[in-house]
């Protein structure tokens, strides 16, 4: 585990607004701007150290696709981490190129160019804003491009509304990011923690989902689709 400082986010603040936040680039020592190593460092870890995935089983009925991803995690703790509004997605895309043009026909997970879900006409899903209280619950099956597995931990103010203020949780909602490799519901062997700190790192809202007790830090959703009678159509 490669600790990051904060994110890469505000080291790219820090890059290209360093006169207005008053933040020295280059080291007094040597010179050197080392912002935009950290940068490129923080991405090639993400790519590569955050998770893998994979299809590890496909099929194909008549005009129906089935498809099981795994997505699984490396980073040693809960991915996503860290404040409440990150999250971490899964895009599946069905791409047709018998024209030797590719064009999807079918997508769960498709964003705009400022990263919002989007549903299949091309609008935000109401989840995305939490419209009448709707959030992305946690899928074992997706059978609609309107569904999209999104993994993150929620929780609501006194009020109800949605927060990601750290002082202003009161009602859990969901936790389904994913587990680190080797986590057990019932802490380690010869470990005897409080019930409460064992408690908090259980998952939440994930109903009878099974990838989330075997501690294989994994997770593994089927995508079932109806593909159209013709591409063209």
């Amino acid at each position: 585990h490669t600790f990051q400082g904060l994110n890469i986010f505000l080291a790219e603040m820090f890059h290209q607004f360093n006169d207005v936040l008053g933040v020295r680039q280059g080291d007094f020592e040597t010179g050197v701007n080392g912002l935009p190593f950290a940068i490129e460092n923080f991405v090639q870890n993400a790519r590569k150290n955050s998770a893998t995935i994979d299809i590890v089983a496909l099929k194909t009925e008549g005009q129906t696709l089935e498809a099981d991803v795994m997505v699984v995690n490396k980073t040693g703790h809960r991915l996503p981490s860290g404040v409440g509004f990150r999250r971490l997605f899964l895009q599946f895309q069905v791409i047709d190129d018998t024209s030797g043009n590719e064009r999807v026909i079918w997508s769960s997970g498709q964003t705009n160019s400022v990263g919002v879900l989007l549903d299949e006409h091309g609008m935000p899903l109401p989840e995305e804003f939490f419209e009448d209280g709707k959030y992305h619950k946690h899928h074992q099956v997706i059978t609609s491009p309107n569904q999209v597995q999104v993994y993150e931990e929620l929780a609501k103010d006194a009020s109800g509304k949605i927060t990601t203020s750290f002082i202003r949780r009161a009602i859990h909602v969901k936790d389904n990011r994913l587990l680190p490799i080797g986590w057990k519901e019932h802490g380690q062997e010869g470990m005897h923690l409080p019930a409460a700190f064992l408690h908090a790192t259980h998952p939440y809202a994930v109903g009878d989902d099974p990838q989330y007790k075997n501690g294989l830090g994994s997770d593994i959703v089927k995508y079932r689709i109806t593909l159209p009678d013709c591409f063209d159509c």
